[in-house]
């Protein structure tokens, strides 16, 4: 057995290849045996083991669920993540906007006298 322990996440051909990895699911505990060298023959090889983990899913049908694998080696615990704080904004209450009224527009005409009324002229005033 390897008894490295790995400080980030290896690529499936960088382990032994005679090693066993337990495959568990998530959501309703059924296990599963995986080896390293079955893993390279479907040539899952190169891909890292977070990323194989995020790809398998339970054996089960009826559950496909997500899959977390355990081999020897494995850091025990995982780095610190960062936490992001968001501040609460308060809620702004909208206020309805005072529009100026329309009114009609005020259109003064020039009065234009009849040259004639009724076949009359008539004199301009």
């Amino acid at each position: 057995m390897d008894k490295r322990i790995w400080a980030c996440v290896p690529q499936v051909r960088d382990l032994p290849r005679e090693m066993a990895m337990t495959a568990t699911c998530v959501c309703c505990g059924a296990r599963r045996v995986e080896t390293v060298g079955g893993l390279v023959e479907r040539r899952l090889g190169a891909q890292y083991v977070d990323l194989l983990e995020w790809q398998m899913r339970c054996a089960d049908e009826a559950c496909g669920g997500r899959v977390a694998l355990d081999y020897a080696g494995k850091a025990d615990h995982l780095p610190p993540r960062p936490q992001v704080v968001v501040a609460v904004t308060p809620r702004v209450q909208s206020r309805p906007v005072a529009r100026p009224v329309a009114r009609p527009r005020q259109y003064v005409l020039p009065l234009v006298a009849p040259l004639s009324v009724a076949g009359r002229a008539v004199a301009p005033v």
